[in-house]
């Protein structure tokens, strides 16, 4: 093996193995199909599906709007997961990941799943800039 592979190698065991780690000691909270996080989750410290690239700790709605542009509500219909007030900045359908930054310094990371053979187990719905979703009381995550 040339030097560079080795070298390149080593760097990602490395960033893999020091990524897990992080993982471990990251505080979270688990409540029906959502974890939250009071850190950038490391699965998806990326944004995906937003033209802001940078995932940011925010810890106001005004802050919320201002860095990513967007806010979305999530609900869920297991009778269990929380609703969620949040921008979705990451989305994967593929692997089945979708991460929100919360207004409150936190995230959020759930995926989906089928409540029956024709209804799935969450629905997003775009708030700003298209509406005002604070008007009606959202339910807020107990920890």
């Amino acid at each position: 093996m040339s030097f560079r592979l080795t070298f390149r190698l080593l760097a990602s065991t490395t960033l893999l193995f020091f990524s897990a780690l992080c993982s471990l000691f990251q505080r979270q909270t688990t409540r029906g199909a959502v974890t939250f996080y009071d850190s950038i989750p490391a699965q998806c410290n990326t944004t995906r599906g937003l033209r802001q690239q940078e995932v940011r700790v925010v810890h106001s709605e005004s802050e919320l709007r201002e860095h990513y542009g967007l806010t979305f509500i999530v609900r869920f219909n297991d009778g269990v997961s929380p609703a969620l007030y949040g921008t979705l900045y990451y989305q994967d359908q593929s692997l089945n990941r979708y991460c929100m930054a919360l207004p409150d310094g936190r995230f959020a990371v759930f995926s989906d799943s089928s409540i029956d053979a024709e209804t799935n187990n969450f629905v997003q719905e775009v708030c700003y800039p298209i509406k005002d979703c604070l008007q009606d009381p959202i339910p807020t995550p107990q920890q």
